[in-house]
């Protein structure tokens, strides 16, 4: 079993069907995983073929009683805060940190610094930045959108030379377009489950380097 817990930038990269998480290292049902979950299972199925089954999303450490999001993880002492499971019995295997690049081209090499040494109760992390946004993968497979939303037009052939917002637009515009308004959150979590990975990942180089990543951060 390989238990992973994952830190993301907004709540509609982890919200699920029930949005009230079990208490830190506690084990998360299908019911609390949201569209980043269903796809970094996924990636960490290809990258080191393991099992779906045996790969256990846990409950994130909080950040003075609340969940860590934006700017907390791309801060050194939140971030490793959230990083340094003191109970070893809680402590998981891996935790994945997902953020957006906004721009910022070195944000990626100065979170991989604000993670490296320290105690030996910090838990190994892999850096995944998105570029411009999350929503950049989820829009990259078009045979996977058409599927969703035949009407989509303006399907970009290179998501992550969209400005910081402009996929997040387009995704709701279909979503809207298609009367879905209303299941927005579903329709992102089927996204993330059904997307082509390999139209993905050769759309966006930063998901082709999150594959990397997951491949030769764990020992096998």
């Amino acid at each position: 079993m390989l238990r992973v817990v994952l830190y993301a930038e907004g709540a509609g990269e982890t919200a699920g069907e029930s949005t009230l998480l079990p208490a830190p290292g506690e084990p998360l049902l299908e019911e609390f995983l949201g569209p980043a979950h269903l796809l970094l299972r996924r990636c960490l199925e290809r990258s080191r073929g393991i099992d779906l089954r045996a790969i256990r999303f846990e409950s994130p450490l909080r950040l003075d009683g609340r969940i860590a999001r934006g700017s907390d993880l791309v801060r050194r002492k939140s971030l490793r805060r959230v990083l340094t499971w003191l109970d070893p019995h809680l402590r998981p295997d891996l935790a994945i940190v997902l953020v957006d690049s906004d721009e910022d081209r070195g944000r990626k090499q100065r979170l991989l610094e604000y993670t490296e040494g320290g105690a030996p109760a910090r838990v190994g992390a892999v850096i995944a930045i998105a570029v411009e946004e999350f929503e950049a993968w989820l829009i990259s497979d078009h045979d996977g959108l058409r599927r969703f939303f035949p009407g989509a037009t303006g399907l970009p052939e290179r998501p992550e030379s969209l400005k910081s917002g402009e996929a997040k637009a387009l995704l709701q515009q279909w979503i809207r377009e298609a009367g879905l308004s209303g299941e927005s959150a579903r329709v992102r979590r089927d996204l993330a489950s059904a997307c082509d990975l390999n139209r993905v990942a050769d759309r966006c180089r930063a998901f082709r380097d999150l594959l990397r990543d997951l491949e030769v951060t764990l020992p096998r």
